[in-house]
């Protein structure tokens, strides 16, 4: 009996060993950001996140990326294997910095983004040109928007974790076989505008970037929509005078309501008003009977 159980005991060892040996470090049970901060400060935009993992082995720092990519490649994100995690023929890998642990143990990555330089990295990278100009009354941007992702590698990720700083022993159990700690786009749309943005004039070169905002109507800059008037047209109407012809409509309006109201006891005023009616209808006539593109 006693033979038998060592038997037992020592198969149980030899079955159990080398999984003991696996699991020698306490699986990573969450891997997250649990802050996203995207905000205006002064012309640039401030970028900030915050990782959070539970599980594992406490590391001091990690290595953080922040990632721009056109929106029309977003289906292509997280990647899969076996693509490459930053595939620089649509990324643009914008900043990395070492992520050092907190006194709440969690981990910060912060960027300020430059208008003017991501603007021209951007335009650079994804090839834009003239042809993706888009205008909406002088306010001028570009018809494809920018996403930003977040990407927190292993420290085994010898090919993206490469900074100084980073902990020496980089060892941690991947139990999940995943491919980064953190693979994540930002639930926001990036616009790269020029021109006339939020009613300032930008000096020429000079960009803006807009979050989330409302997309412009697909009409291109380098073409025009307005019709050309015939050779033997009419005199071209100013905008001045058209907004001048639909002011006077209104005035005229005004003054038959204001007429009303006087009644029969106000005879002179009501002769002045008529006679200035007449005026300005004259002058309606004149206007309207011009020809404008």
């Amino acid at each position: 009996m006693n033979r038998a159980l060592h038997l037992c005991s020592a198969l149980c060892i030899f079955l159990l060993e080398p999984l003991a040996r696996a699991q020698h470090c306490a699986p990573i049970t969450q891997s997250y950001l649990s802050e996203i901060s995207v905000k205006h400060v002064g012309t640039s935009v401030k970028v900030r996140v915050e990782y959070t993992k539970q599980g594992g082995q406490l590391k001091q720092a990690y290595q953080g990326y922040l990632l721009a990519y056109m929106d029309r490649h977003d289906p292509k994100l997280p990647p899969l294997e076996p693509e490459p995690l930053i595939d620089k023929s649509f990324m643009l890998p914008l900043h990395t910095q070492l992520m050092k642990r907190n006194a709440d143990g969690r981990y910060e990555m912060e960027v300020t983004l430059d208008p003017n330089d991501f603007a021209r990295r951007i335009i650079k990278h994804a090839g834009l040109t003239d042809g993706n100009q888009v205008d909406s009354g002088g306010w001028g941007s570009y018809d494809q928007s920018v996403r930003l992702a977040v990407f927190v590698p292993f420290l085994e990720d010898r090919e993206h974790s490469t900074l100084e700083g980073l902990p020496e022993d980089r060892h941690e159990c991947n139990y999940a076989d995943e491919r980064a700690l953190v693979y994540q786009t930002l639930p926001y749309e990036f616009r790269i505008c020029f021109g006339v943005v939020q009613a300032v004039k930008l000096k020429d070169g000079e960009y803006r970037i807009e979050i989330n905002s409302a997309k412009p109507p697909k009409r291109k800059i380098v073409e025009s929509t307005r019709p050309r008037a015939p050779a033997d047209a009419s005199p071209r109407v100013t905008k001045w005078e058209v907004g001048a012809a639909t002011l006077v409509d209104r005035l005229m309006l005004n003054a038959s309501k204001f007429e009303i109201d006087l009644g029969k006891e106000n005879a002179d005023k009501r002769y002045h008003i008529r006679f200035e009616r007449w005026v300005l209808g004259k002058m309606v006539e004149s206007a309207k009977s011009k020809s404008f593109p």
